[in-house]
């Protein structure tokens, strides 16, 4: 696979899927670990909707593997949003096993944020997972509540 590997620590490491190539060959391991993170949305998007936008470049694609076994641990999918007054990285999914290993490297994420031109780094995800974040430099900014609306007919 021909990823943008990125130094990471002695278990873990990190790699960026650059190609639609790529995302074709390791979406069967991939697909189940997105769905499973979307168990916890609202419904937004599935798997494939992430998978397109990959594809076109929308959205960034990072695998933590292990590398003795080179099994994918972890993934994040990111996106860079243009406000107008301010160019932010968004992690808008997260899933994977042993956080703990590949949370201390977050910098590798940052330091590429910051090269795509981002002021801010910024997560989505449910309470217990930023209080981990906090052990690394992030606050929490804001919460988001909402509700279902149905259609009237």
């Amino acid at each position: 696979m021909d990823t943008t590997t990125v130094p990471g620590t002695n278990s873990v490491d990190w790699a960026g899927i650059t190609s639609v190539e790529e995302l074709n060959q390791i979406w069967p391991v991939i697909e189940p670990k997105i769905a499973a993170a979307l168990e916890y949305s609202w419904g937004e998007m599935i798997p494939n909707d992430y998978g397109q936008r990959i594809c076109d470049q929308t959205m960034q694609l990072w695998l933590i593997f292990d590398v003795k076994t080179r099994e994918t641990i972890g993934l994040l999918l990111t996106e860079i949003v243009n406000y107008p007054r301010v160019r932010v990285c968004n992690v808008t999914l997260v899933n994977g096993e042993r956080m703990d290993e590949w949370f201390p490297y977050l910098e590798t994420l940052e330091d590429w944020a910051r090269q795509q031109g981002a002021e801010q780094l910024r997560w989505q995800g449910r309470e217990g997972f930023i209080r981990k974040l906090r052990d690394f430099g992030y606050v929490k900014y804001y919460t988001v509540a909402g509700k279902i609306l149905h259609t009237v007919n």
